[in-house]
């Protein structure tokens, strides 16, 4: 049996008109929400999983670890880039035909990256993992607002979104635990990511229903594709949402990369408290964002936007100032973590419930794709600005008189305040932003 279930994709009106309500009604959403969770789940983990096992791999390649430093974000800006084309070519061809092909590749060149033998070998199929997986958030989220019906599409995003957290909670607690196994192999977790995606490839294949085209006489050159985007931000709706979704990922971009590091080195929790922190936080996350779904279809989700977007920021500047005794930063990391992860979850399943409720089938790709290259360099970004403020504070420190040499991390304080500070400014546009063209089901 295939699943389908009707949207507003304009080639499907008279059917709309026909079945529509029996559908939204009758029609289960779970078979369609759960494989574009596992597409969205194959993006995040396969990202999340190389930070962990830098160790392991350098070891393996008998490579500095300092030369893998840019692998994840190497990995982050390509696929932002790719995503972005991808876009157009899934309003062009079809959701379903740029999953399906999107998944089996990533399989393909996640394979090949394990299979990597040098630095060189390492990077190139690292890059080529990413063209292939570039496609596939923008696509599920975009496949969100094609098969589900409006009433019922929060808790579609709801489910999609914890594909995030349920990264955090399988990637890295297992990358962190498998990085100190004497005798493991690193390549093994990739060739389980190769084979999931693989597996993901043939369900879609097999059990989604392929929708006529959204916008099958959409022109995939550079010129045109370039004016698609530049036309879409021309509506003040979408320009704000993009706005939005950059700032908030650069925000997260500065405060996250180093707060693992922080943890440990300025507060000294142990690499098995951070797995704790990390692991019981994406369990209480995966859980909001259900909840979360179930609210975006019968409240107004911008509200809800800023008030998880205050809580995301509290929760990131108390965590500086909680008191340092080994007993009380662990709890304090672990309320933190729960508190920041949860209101994540809730700004992002509102967020893109929303941008996608601001489209129709014909652009709803290509929008969605610049969504996901904004994540992507809006991460990239940020992790840049963390480190160069780090960079200048210890600069600045280390040249004062009587300044000694510290393993602690200099200046994260201040990188925790830029990135409350942009938070704050996306509160601040999402408060204004147009309301969208539909409003969820009361």
């Amino acid at each position: 049996m295939q699943y389908c279930i009707i949207a507003n994709n304009p080639n499907h009106s008279l059917m709309k008109q026909a079945i529509g309500a029996q559908l939204s009604v009758q029609s289960s959403i779970w078979p369609v929400a759960s494989m574009l969770f596992l597409v969205a789940f194959i993006s995040y983990a396969n990202n999340m999983l190389v930070a962990p096992l830098l160790t392991k791999v350098a070891l393996a390649i008998a490579t500095p670890i300092e030369d893998l430093g840019y692998l994840v974000t190497v990995y982050g800006l390509t696929m932002g880039v790719f995503s972005l084309v991808a876009g157009p070519l899934s309003d062009k061809f079809g959701r379903k035909r740029v999953i399906v092909v999107a998944t089996l590749a990533t399989a393909l060149t996640t394979l090949l990256f394990s299979l990597s033998w040098n630095l060189a070998s390492l990077y190139t199929f690292r890059i080529l993992n990413a063209i292939a997986a570039g496609p596939l958030l923008g696509s599920a989220l975009a496949a969100v607002g094609d098969y589900i019906p409006q009433e019922r599409r929060g808790r579609a995003m709801g489910l999609v979104t914890s594909a995030l957290f349920m990264a955090v909670v399988a990637a890295v607690p297992a990358g962190l635990t498998l990085s100190r196994m004497d005798g493991f192999d690193w390549r093994t977790a990739f060739h389980f990511m190769s084979l999931l995606a693989l597996a993901a490839g043939i369900v879609v294949l097999v059990r989604l229903e392929q929708l006529p085209a959204p916008n099958p006489n959409i022109r995939i050159r550079l010129a045109p594709v370039f004016a698609g985007f530049a036309q879409l931000l021309r509506v003040a709706p979408l320009r704000g949402m993009a706005a939005i979704f950059f700032l908030i990922y650069v925000a997260s971009g500065i405060y996250i990369v180093y707060f693992p590091s922080w943890l440990i080195l300025n507060r000294a929790i142990s690499v098995d408290g951070l797995i704790f922190v990390y692991f019981f936080g994406g369990v209480f996350a995966f859980s909001a964002t259900q909840l979360a779904g179930h609210c975006a279809d019968r409240v107004n989700r911008r509200k809800l936007a800023i008030v998880a977007s205050a809580c995301v920021a509290v929760s990131s500047i108390g965590i500086l100032h909680a008191p340092t005794t080994a007993a009380s930063i662990m709890y304090a990391a672990l309320c933190s973590g729960i508190v920041y992860m949860s209101g994540e979850s809730f700004r992002l399943t509102m967020l893109q419930t929303e941008a996608v409720s601001l489209t129709d089938a014909r652009n709803r790709g290509s929008f969605m794709g610049m969504i996901g290259f904004l994540i992507a360099t809006g991460s990239a970004l940020g992790a840049g600005i963390g480190s160069l403020l780090l960079a200048m504070t210890k600069q600045f420190r280390m040249a004062q008189p009587g300044a000694e040499a510290s393993a602690m991390l200099m200046g994260y304080e201040y990188s925790t305040y830029v990135s409350a500070a942009l938070i704050a400014l996306s509160m601040l546009l999402i408060a204004r932003g147009a309301r969208p063209q539909e409003q969820p089901a009361k």
